[in-house]
């Protein structure tokens, strides 16, 4: 069995059984219990999308529009213009980057500079679209979403493939997750980024 079969295999027993596929911190854990949690059920996801979004922390996204990054934070999380005072502040589904400083109960971890300049080497003042899930709000009141540049690029698969990032995703967010498997395998095979320092 080759280890994109095996990836697949392991992320879909992850799946079957409800967990991640990645063990993370307590707050991590808290953030994707709370997804599960204050979502509806996604055979309602089409129907009441508009409903959600304004249900939700006050913010509506609209997945037509292209966002200006007004800040990046770190390797998986930055901040849009949506014409609001404070914006609105993006965590990228399917990933998890190294903690680029110390910050409450998260230490800096090695890569997590790397991470962080790499998000703003690729995306800072640039435009993206931004696309939901399932769930569309974490524990921290942070908008869930994936982003996609002008060129079509997903950058959320972009970190995991570059090596800055692990592939993070947990049920019922999960619309990309062949691809962020592929990601994950490609980064392993090319030691990209953070894998290069790793043996096969």
């Amino acid at each position: 069995m080759d280890i994109l079969s095996l990836i697949k295999s392991f992320v879909l027993l992850c799946f079957l059984a409800v967990s991640c596929t990645r063990i993370g911190s307590n707050d991590r854990h808290q953030e994707q219990k709370s997804q599960q949690e204050t979502t509806k059920p996604a055979v309602q996801k089409e129907s009441s999308a508009n409903k959600y979004d304004k249900i939700g922390y006050g913010h509506t996204i609209d997945e037509s529009l292209y966002y200006q990054v007004k800040k990046v934070v770190d390797g998986d999380t930055y901040w849009i213009n949506d014409g609001t005072p404070t914006g609105v502040k993006i965590r990228m589904l399917g990933v998890d980057a190294p903690e680029s400083k110390n910050r409450w109960k998260n230490k800096k971890e090695p890569f997590g500079k790397e991470a962080s300049d790499y998000m703003h080497n690729l995306i800072m003042d640039k435009e993206v679209r931004l696309e939901l899930d399932v769930v569309r709000y974490g524990r921290y009141k942070r908008t869930l979403a994936y982003g996609f540049l002008k060129d079509g690029t997903n950058i959320n698969i972009a970190l995991v493939k570059n090596g800055f990032a692990e592939l993070y995703t947990a049920p019922p967010n999960i619309k990309y997750v062949d691809d962020f498997v592929k990601a994950l395998k490609y980064a392993h095979d090319n030691k990209s980024g953070m894998w290069s320092k790793q043996s096969n």
